[in-house]
């Protein structure tokens, strides 16, 4: 019975992860033509940044848990391409000891997607997304700060997309 709770267990991650991708893949795609369509000189930079995260999504992912430090690399390469992507101010900083610590695999990035989706869509002109991953014993904490002028309440209501439930 407890092999095929197990089972069960992974069946679910590897579906919810199938969704996951293809979600990012469209987006990336959409930036990479509409960077082609600007004869951008960055264009070959993100396709060079997307391979890495094809590969990091087709050959390191096919654990339940894998290395904090190869999502921390997932998330720098997909912040590299939204920094192409967008002008604002993107930061993102790892406190603490990543060294061997498990985690699942795409855990964080609806949280820093959805950070992207409200800075970018408001009338600022200097947005800003800080991001700190913070690695403590036994507990990994995600800040994710954006300048979004929509209220808390609207934003929650706007986060209950499909991201957010295969986070939780």
């Amino acid at each position: 019975l407890r092999n095929v709770q197990r089972d069960n267990t992974l069946f679910k991650l590897r579906y919810l992860r199938a969704q996951l991708n293809p979600h990012f893949l469209f987006n990336t795609l959409n930036s990479i033509y509409s960077l082609s369509l600007q004869k951008s000189d960055k264009t070959p930079e993100v396709v060079i940044k997307l391979a890495d995260i094809m590969r990091y999504l087709i050959e390191d992912c096919n654990e339940p848990k894998i290395l904090l430090t190869k999502e921390i690399e997932f998330i720098e390469n997909y912040l590299e391409i939204e920094k192409i992507r967008h002008k604002a101010d993107i930061r993102f900083n790892v406190e603490g000891e990543t060294e061997g610590v498990m985690i699942e695999p795409f855990l964080f990035i609806s949280f820093i997607e959805n950070g992207f989706k409200h800075a970018l869509d408001n009338s600022y002109n200097n947005s800003f997304i800080y991001i700190t991953l913070k690695s403590e014993p036994g507990q990994i904490t995600l800040t994710v700060v954006n300048n979004t002028n929509i209220d808390i309440e609207t934003q929650s209501r706007k986060i209950q997309g499909t991201g957010i439930k295969n986070s939780k």
